[in-house]
């Protein structure tokens, strides 16, 4: 079990972190989901013991002492030796550890469709990411911590990286994904803990979110504050007479039936941005 307790971090008189609570289990992938500057590096970093944070507890099966060898960690930037070749970065990488892991690395480079004898620098973003990847698991970490890791990448590569770590998650590992994209990372996850200026506004179960769709919805009309709108089912950012804005939790059909009768002079649905969804969830009352 892995459990962060009341985590606090400052830095010049500001709260970075702010009471900060997480219980994971074996088996737990947690997303950990918000805009820029929410706070979702700097929890990763504090986890990792990369950096100090002020007041609270990180334990791991009790313990206060987490080993290095049971943390795998995949940052946001890779920063490896540019002239190095991939296969020469995994038998380097093998030597700090007593156990073998070059077995593991390669069979990783051959599901990721990495070619060993190539150099970091003609890598692009996503390969480089892929190989980041690699090196973040090749020595079988208990604790998985991964800052974006299907950042520019296409759904092919995404679907890869997602059954790798299903099979993570069936060892027992815990992992920890932070990602700026819901969508991404809402079908892999268990957990999903919304974050914003430094605090979890929320942890929910995914399958709550996987069987629910999400629309961001604009309606310029007659008469529209006649509608026996469904509050439960919505967050409503704007409303008049003849206009509404709103984030809608529900089946878009069920919403379409219930403005038909509506004079509408248009209407506009979207994917809701992030930061409206996380302002959902925090402002819902169920």
């Amino acid at each position: 079990m892995l459990e962060i307790r009341n985590l606090f971090k400052f830095e010049n008189q500001n709260i970075i972190l702010n009471n900060i609570n997480l219980k994971l289990n074996k088996g737990d992938i947690l997303a950990i989901v918000g805009p820029t500057g929410s706070g979702k590096t700097c929890l990763l970093k504090c986890l990792l013991k990369l950096t100090k944070y002020d007041q609270g507890e990180i334990y791991f099966n009790e313990n206060k002492v987490l080993n290095k060898d049971d943390m795998g960690y995949l940052p946001t930037e890779i920063k490896l030796y540019k002239k190095s070749k991939i296969k020469s970065l995994i038998e380097y990488n093998d030597t700090f550890y007593e156990n073998d892991t070059l077995t593991k690395a390669l069979d990783l480079i051959k599901v990721l469709n990495l070619d060993g004898e190539k150099k970091v620098e003609d890598l692009v973003f996503s390969e480089l990411k892929k190989l980041g990847l690699v090196l973040t698991l090749m020595h079988e970490p208990k604790i998985i911590v991964l800052d974006e890791p299907t950042r520019g990448m296409n759904q092919k590569d995404k679907d890869k990286i997602f059954n790798i770590l299903n099979n993570e998650k069936k060892k027992g590992n815990i992992i920890i994904i932070a990602s700026s994209n819901l969508n991404d990372i809402r079908g892999i996850s268990n957990k999903i803990a919304f974050m914003k200026n430094g605090s979890i506004l929320d942890i929910g179960y995914s399958h709550k979110l996987n069987t629910k769709n999400y629309y961001n919805i604009r309606i310029k009309g007659k008469n529209i504050k006649k509608v026996n709108f469904d509050l439960k089912k919505m967050k409503i950012k704007k409303i008049s007479n003849d206009y509404i804005e709103c984030v809608l939790c529900d089946k878009i059909n069920n919403f379409i039936t219930l403005i038909s009768n509506l004079e509408i002079e248009y209407l506009y649905i979207e994917e809701p941005p992030l930061e409206d969804l996380i302002n959902y969830f925090y402002n819902r009352k169920d």
